[in-house]
């Protein structure tokens, strides 16, 4: 069964310092630019192109942001999800 590690924590104080805004900051701000309603790809698109983030800290925040909102997860195909499924 390959299960993938989950995430390590992060802190408001290590995210501020690596992207200039806390959790809660992007999470308010991905709400007010409708990322309820857009796909993982799209929210990572956005951080990306809006914000000039590094690719890890956009996937990140992203995946974050959907567990805190409880989105759905979306995996590329061939990943295993959280079941190992």
């Amino acid at each position: 069964m390959n299960r993938k590690k989950p995430l390590p924590s992060l802190t408001d104080e290590e995210v501020r310092t690596k992207t200039g805004k806390t959790l809660e900051e992007w999470f308010k701000f991905l709400d007010g630019h409708g990322a309820r309603k857009k796909t993982h790809k799209e929210i990572v698109a956005f951080l990306g192109s809006r914000h000039l983030l590094p690719r890890w800290w956009q996937q990140r925040i992203t995946v974050a942001y959907e567990g805190a909102r409880g989105l759905p997860i979306t995996r590329p195909a061939g990943t295993a999800n959280a079941t190992g499924d």
